[in-house]
């Protein structure tokens, strides 16, 4: 099953799910979420439950943006989930209240599913073999450099730059990365 976890603004009929259903016709997840409306452990609890429900034995995510940030909770969960994000908003609540305004509430439970699973991993196991990140170090929506790179560990290594707009459609080099990771 591949799931597609859809960015800030955007629905689950996005570019990526287009190109999913055209390059990969099987089971294709793709809700489509209100960020600044919806409780984001309500989000992460249907994503990781339909996930599980699931009887496929190959699991892939594509996130992007601030789908990026259930990705990767997701994948601190189930580190066996292929998963790939795509500029990543991995530390959202900033933004999401300053720039979105979003209410409080939301955005506090956004920095409280940070602080629960954004460094519970264990890199002894693996952990990172799965996960991968496609992003824009030029990316005019999300500063990586503050953000993206800051969340991850420093060992890291499963990153892949390239230049893309912040919505990053798949086509050219990012096409290219995914159908490698995919496969």
């Amino acid at each position: 099953m591949i799931t597609n976890i859809h960015g800030y603004g955007s629905d689950g009929k996005n570019s990526k799910y287009r190109w999913l259903r055209k390059n990969y016709t099987d089971n294709i997840f793709s809700p489509t979420f209100d960020y600044s409306k919806d409780n984001p452990l309500n989000i992460l609890n249907h994503l990781y439950n339909k996930i599980k429900l699931s009887k496929e034995d190959k699991h892939v995510i594509v996130a992007s943006s601030l789908g990026g940030f259930f990705g990767y909770i997701l994948h601190v969960i189930d580190p066996s989930i292929i998963t790939i994000l795509l500029n990543p908003s991995l530390i959202p609540f900033g933004s999401l209240m300053t720039k979105y305004r979003v209410d409080y509430h939301i955005t506090k439970m956004y920095a409280r599913l940070f602080g629960e699973y954004f460094y519970d991993y264990d890199s002894e196991y693996g952990f990172y073999d799965s996960l991968h990140v496609i992003y824009n170090p030029n990316d005019h929506i999300i500063d990586h450099h503050k953000t993206t790179i800051a969340a991850l560990p420093h060992s890291f290594r499963n990153i892949y730059k390239v230049k893309a707009p912040h919505r990053m459609p798949i086509k050219g080099e990012v096409e290219r990365i995914i159908k490698k990771l995919i496969a």
